[in-house]
């Protein structure tokens, strides 16, 4: 009795986790996401998830992704280099000209930071990671990105 009541609270549990997708979504979505600040005057970090194809907001700023290269290291595979990810972005702001951005994370490293309309952008993780002989679905790909706006 008590095995299967942990069964079941396991199964209701898992079901419950995993009910909360998010589609992908060509119109902008809010990007309400871990937003800090560390003092009056600076600008507002956040971190924001972001899928292929899928425009975010954040505060007046708008990110697009456009193009993923991921030259990281296949899980089952040994490699010498263990890779990078390149995410091109395109940032857009009210009037202002849209520009595609290039956000590049080596692994092993900090991120390195890109500028975008007066922006911070910092790519911290792009998931799923690549695997001997799979072949994700372009939707399938999520990254993470941290922004400080001004």
């Amino acid at each position: 009795m008590v095995v299967s009541s942990l069964v079941l609270a396991m199964v209701i549990a898992l079901a419950a986790g995993c009910g909360g997708a998010t589609p992908v979504s060509p119109e902008p979505i809010p990007a309400a996401v871990e937003q800090s600040s560390d003092s009056p005057g600076e600008g507002t970090a956040a971190e924001i998830t972001l899928r292929y194809d899928e425009t975010v907001e954040f505060q007046e700023l708008e990110l697009r992704w456009l193009e993923l290269e991921d030259s990281r290291c296949p899980i089952g595979v040994k490699c010498i280099w263990a890779g990078q990810m390149v995410v091109t972005v395109e940032a857009a702001r009210g009037d202002d000209k849209p520009l595609e951005v290039e956000l590049l994370r080596r692994v092993g490293r900090e991120p390195e930071t890109a500028e975008a309309l007066g922006y911070e952008l910092r790519l911290l993780e792009v998931d799923p990671h690549p695997k001997e002989g799979v072949t994700p679905e372009r939707g399938d790909y999520v990254a993470r990105i941290e922004i400080t706006g001004p």
